[in-house]
């Protein structure tokens, strides 16, 4: 299914996606400074103003965490959200930068990634207080933070990839640029998506020095300067932008199949209970499931573009959605 946030408004992207039973959350980039919204079957509640821009989700401790950015340094900033009050309690104050790019669960806490000016990483403390652990080479925005069996890793805007060594020590895992904007962790090993002079490419972590591995073809790409990667029933995924309008999706077998294509840009992938989602630049989040069908839906409304994963034993649809705010 699809569910959208505000179909049709203008200037309404979805920034993240994030899962706290028994709700979907999604950080959401509006012009009047709303962050982020609860989906409430079937519509969605705006939580209460953090009075920033919400960029990055998170679910640390059973509670629900929000990254936000602005225009200047100290709106990057991270907050708590208290269900009882509907309210924003800010954590370890601001950062020194004007987002919070990436947020990752590392160590018994959370590591953020702040991006535009400094290209560092903060570990949250007691107190609670931000500690700098360090800069990720001459990076200024940190785009992921990914933990693979117990080690974490981080790339910039360079798409540069680099391991943390502890203290604020990170060491370059490529000798090259543009090898991993968007870092993910599959099978318990280090992948990366990126993209450069028109072509997305993925590759695989060898665990030994700056070698990588890619992984099927180059694809066109002439938007997404991030490309989206998952990983889905065993199998991996990444978007590819056309152009605004125009963002495919493919899955790797041998090689890359196009599965889908949507008429907006799509700013995050992510799995949550053995489903597929996807959220828009329109303000929508597109879900995508795969079950054993006999036959084809019926119901024309429900189907959007055809069967996701087509091999001829499981078939998986991209619905349309239900009716939002």
């Amino acid at each position: 299914m699809a569910i959208f946030i505000n179909r049709g408004t203008p200037n309404i992207a979805v920034n993240d996606i994030e899962f706290l039973s028994p709700n979907i959350f999604a950080a959401v980039d509006v012009p009047e400074w709303k962050s982020v919204y609860r989906f409430d079957d079937p519509i969605w509640t705006l939580l209460n103003n953090a009075g920033k821009k919400s960029q990055r989700l998170i679910v640390y401790g059973g509670e629900l965490y929000q990254g936000t950015y602005g225009s200047v340094s100290g709106d990057a900033r991270v907050y708590k959200y208290n269900v009882s009050g509907n309210s924003w309690s800010q954590i370890g104050g601001n950062l020194p930068d004007r987002a919070v790019y990436s947020m990752v669960e590392f160590d018994g806490t959370i590591f953020a990634g702040i991006a535009w000016l400094s290209g560092k990483v903060y570990r949250l403390n007691a107190g609670p207080v931000w500690t700098d652990v360090g800069r990720l080479g001459t990076e200024v925005s940190i785009i992921s933070l990914v933990v693979v069996n117990s080690v974490l890793y981080g790339s910039g805007h360079t798409g540069k990839v680099y391991r943390y060594d502890g203290g604020t020590n990170w060491t370059a895992i490529s000798a090259t640029t543009y090898v991993g904007h968007a870092l993910i962790d599959f099978n318990s090993e280090l992948y990366s998506a990126s993209r450069s002079g028109g072509l997305s490419v993925v590759k695989k972590y060898t665990g030994s020095g700056t070698d990588w591995v890619q992984i099927g073809s180059s694809l066109e790409n002439f938007w997404n300067i991030y490309p989206i990667t998952a990983a889905y029933r065993d199998k991996l995924c990444t978007s590819v932008g056309i152009s605004i309008s125009e963002t495919k999706i493919y899955r790797y077998d041998t090689d890359w199949v196009h599965v889908d294509t949507f008429d907006n840009d799509v700013q995050v992938l992510k799995v949550k209970n053995d489903i597929l989602w996807a959220g828009l630049t329109d303000g929508s989040i597109w879900s995508c499931y795969i079950e054993s069908l006999e036959e084809e839906p019926t119901n024309e409304e429900l189907m959007r573009h055809g069967k996701w994963f087509r091999n001829g034993i499981f078939k998986g649809y991209w619905l349309k959605p239900l009716e939002g705010v």
